[in-house]
């Protein structure tokens, strides 16, 4: 399994530069639909691009093939009980 390192969140332009040629090559190809940078995680293969697309997660590798089906989980955040 690869070792993965997570990218602080950027914004949009800082996120892009993390991309090389071929990703935002095929990130071009996704723009025909609505969608958005999730986050670039750092592995041992280079930057893996994830991509939220109608609502579903796209996976773009360093030599910019799509993976439509990822094996990926997001975490998402457990909102802090209210105090009183």
């Amino acid at each position: 399994m690869p070792i993965e390192k997570r990218i602080k969140a950027l914004r949009t332009s800082d996120t892009l530069k993390l991309l090389n040629s071929a990703q935002n090559f095929a990130l071009g190809e996704l723009n025909q639909s609505p969608c958005e940078i999730a986050f670039v995680r750092d592995t041992e293969d280079g930057n893996l691009a994830v991509v939220k697309v109608n609502g579903k997660l796209i996976t773009i590798n360093r030599r910019g093939m799509l993976d439509y089906e990822p094996d990926i989980k997001i975490r998402t955040q457990k909102s802090k009980p209210s105090e009183y």
